[in-house]
C-alpha cells in the first residue's frame, strides 16, 4: 500500500543527488546525505502553510482554557453537559485536531525513508551464494550500490549502530565509526526533540491537569523512546529526524515571535 510513497522518496532522492553531484561528485556520501537534508527542507517548506494553522490552532486553545475551566466548574456535576459545551466551544473557535496534520503528514514520509535505508543491503543471489546488489524501491540495482557505498571515514548512510557483520565486511564499513556517529547522532536527536517539546510547551501556555500529564510524558517520554529505537535507524534516517528537528525549532521560533500575544477569549 505504501510502495507508491517508496518510490516517490528514493526519487525525491536520486533527483535532488543530481544537484550535488557536480559538486562532491556522483559517488559522494555528501551529495547522498545533502539530498537527505534538501528532502526534510522541501517537505516542511511544502507544509509550512499546515504549520502557521497548527500555531494558530494551538494559540487559540490556549486562548479558550479560561472558558473551559469555567465550564468544567459550571458543569462539572453533568459529564454529558460539560463535553457537548466543551464541543461547542471549540466548534466555534475552530478544530484543536487541526494542530495535528504537519505531524500526521510526515509520519508517511518517515516511514518511507526508513523503508528505503533498511532495503540496501545486498542479496545472496550471485554464484556460489555471493552477495550481489538488487533494484529495490524505486532504486536500480546500481543506485543501491551508489548510496550503500558511498562512505565517508568508513561510514555509510545505509549503515547503522548494529549493522550486520555481513553488511559490514560487504561495504568496508568501519563499524566503530559508525557506533561513535550513531550515537552523536541519537544523542543530538534526542536533545532537539526535548528542546522542541519544550517549545512547544512554552507556547502552549497554562493547561488542565490532564494536558499537563500528557506534555510531561511527551517532554521526557519522546526522547528516550527515539534515543531507544535509534540505534536500529540507518545513519539517513537519524540525519533526516536530527534535520527535521532543528528546522521545527527554527520556524517555531521565527514564526511564533512574530505573533501577538495570546488573550483569553472574553466571556
Amino acid at each position: 500500500m505504501l510502495n507508491p510513497l517508496y518510490h516517490l522518496a528514493a526519487n525525491a532522492i536520486v533527483f535532488f543527488r543530481k544537484g550535488f553531484a557536480p559538486i562532491f561528485g556522483a559517488d559522494s556520501f555528501f551529495a547522498w546525505a545533502f539530498s537527505v537534508v534538501l528532502l526534510v527542507i522541501a517537505v516542511r517548506v511544502l507544509i509550512f502553510p499546515l504549520f502557521v494553522k497548527q500555531v494558530k490552532s494551538q494559540r487559540t486553545m490556549q486562548m479558550m482554557q479560561p472558558r473551559i475551566k469555567e465550564i468544567r466548574e459550571k458543569y462539572g456535576h453533568d459529564k454529558p453537559r460539560m463535553q457537548q459545551e466543551i464541543m461547542a466551544l471549540q466548534k466555534e473557535h475552530g478544530n484543536p485536531l487541526l494542530g495535528c496534520l504537519p505531524i500526521v503528514l510526515q509520519i508517511p514520509l518517515f516511514i518511507s525513508l526508513f523503508h528505503v535505508f533498511t532495503h540496501l543491503a545486498p542479496m545472496n543471489e550471485g554464484p556460489n551464494g555471493s552477495l550481489v546488489w538488487r533494484p529495490r524501491v524505486g532504486l536500480s540495482a546500481e543506485q543501491v550500490e551508489q548510496i550503500a557505498s558511498a562512505k565517508v571515514f568508513g561510514i555509510s548512510l545505509a549503515s547503522e549502530f548494529g549493522s550486520d557483520s555481513d553488511f559490514v565486511h560487504f561495504l568496508g564499513v568501519n563499524s566503530t565509526h559508525v557506533k561513535i556517529l550513531a550515537v552523536v547522532l541519537i544523542v543530538l536527536m534526542g536533545l532537539t526533540t526535548f528542546m522542541t517539546q519544550r517549545q512547544i510547551m512554552a507556547r502552549t501556555g497554562p493547561v488542565d491537569p490532564q494536558q499537563a500529564i500528557v506534555q510531561k510524558v511527551l517532554l521526557y517520554g519522546s526522547p528516550l523512546m527515539l534515543a531507544v529505537f535509534g540505534f536500529r535507524f540507518p545513519i539517513a534516517v537519524l540525519l533526516y529526524w536530527l534535520t527535521t528537528n532543528l528546522w521545527s525549532m527554527g520556524q517555531q521560533f521565527f514564526v511564533i515571535k512574530r505573533m501577538p500575544p495570546v488573550r483569553p477569549l472574553p466571556a
